[in-house]
């Protein structure tokens, strides 16, 4: 027997791995036979038969016989025997090979998403610079189990991630599996912008799914930085700049004197860098008095996504 996919011959009694729902061809044949041998396939009444045809072949006086057998499996016929009968009309003998048939079941589906959270697949996931963060790769609905590896692609190549994985039986149907597979991460800036990759696979069976995400990190910036350009005289305006360096998403920056919010006087410019993360330029005008006099001048960079702050307040009007 051999099958027309993988021009793959089976010994008997083999095991053959199929997928429920994809149509599978196996051929029978007998060589050497004169006349032609009559081939006969024995099969399950309810296994769906698609097609079968004998072909016959005459090579140096002798009979090449096929016949090819054409099914579309189920998971109900995981087990199943299919099998083969050569004879022939004038000799009182036959010749059987039968192969066992190992259905498997491909996912339902396979997601990608923030452990705890919605279990539904997206193409980018929010984490928080410094904090741990569990990333749950699922195969939902297999047979056999399906196999699981996640890792870290960023523009220098990929690294795997050690993760855990545990297989259940399915909530939707005891006979399948669901997988999950969790890793857990501290993302930093550098891994802005960066993949992670679930591949799942089967073995035996050509299956093959790889899902990828986006990582975002949301962070403070790298480093708040405050110049006066001037000096700072009573009634005169001065320009004070703050920048707010690498940061994500794009900041907010408040600024005061002493506790009186003076903002409104400030202009804000952002701007994507090299990274794809964001730098921040705010200018203030100022017209300081002698009632400002020692009081702190306060830049205050917001990242109002994780209600955090950072800030520079070493200068005094």
């Amino acid at each position: 027997m051999s099958d027309a996919q993988l021009s793959r011959q089976y010994l008997k009694n083999a095991n053959i791995s199929i997928t429920a729902g994809e149509s599978f061809s196996i051929t029978c044949g007998a060589n050497r036979a004169r006349p032609p041998a009559v081939l006969q396939w024995l099969i399950s009444e309810d296994v769906t038969v698609v097609h079968q045809e004998q072909s016959d072949v005459i090579q140096d006086g002798y009979y090449i016989s096929l016949k090819t057998l054409t099914i579309t499996p189920t998971r109900d016929d995981h087990g199943k025997i299919l099998s083969c009968i050569a004879s022939h009309t004038e000799i009182q003998r036959s010749f059987r090979s039968s192969v066992l048939l190992n259905v498997h079941v491909l996912p339902s589906s396979v997601l990608l998403f923030l452990t705890g959270g919605n279990q539904s697949q997206s193409t980018v996931l929010y984490v928080q610079e410094g904090s741990s963060t569990s990333i749950t790769c699922k195969s939902i609905g297999s047979f056999p189990a399906t196999e699981l590896s996640v890792w870290l692609a960023g523009d220098f190549g990929r690294t795997w991630i050690h993760a855990n994985v545990s297989s259940n039986r399915s909530a939707l149907d005891d006979t399948l599996f669901d997988t999950e597979s969790t890793i857990t991460i501290r993302p930093d800036d550098s891994n802005h912008g960066m993949h992670i990759l679930c591949s799942s696979y089967m073995d035996d069976v050509f299956f093959v799914k790889v899902l990828t995400v986006r990582l975002f990190v949301y962070g403070l910036p790298d480093n708040v930085a405050m110049i006066v350009r001037g000096d700072m005289l009573e009634g005169s305006a001065t320009n004070v700049t703050c920048t707010a360096l690498n940061e994500y998403p794009a900041p907010l920056i408040h600024w005061y004197i002493g506790s009186r919010n003076v903002t409104g006087n400030s202009t804000l410019k952002t701007s994507i860098n090299s990274a794809d993360r964001y730098d921040a330029e705010s200018t203030l005008t100022i017209i300081p008095n002698r009632f400002d006099h020692g009081k702190r001048l306060l830049c205050h960079a917001v990242q109002t996504t994780l209600s955090m702050s950072q800030s520079l307040n070493n200068t005094r009007v």
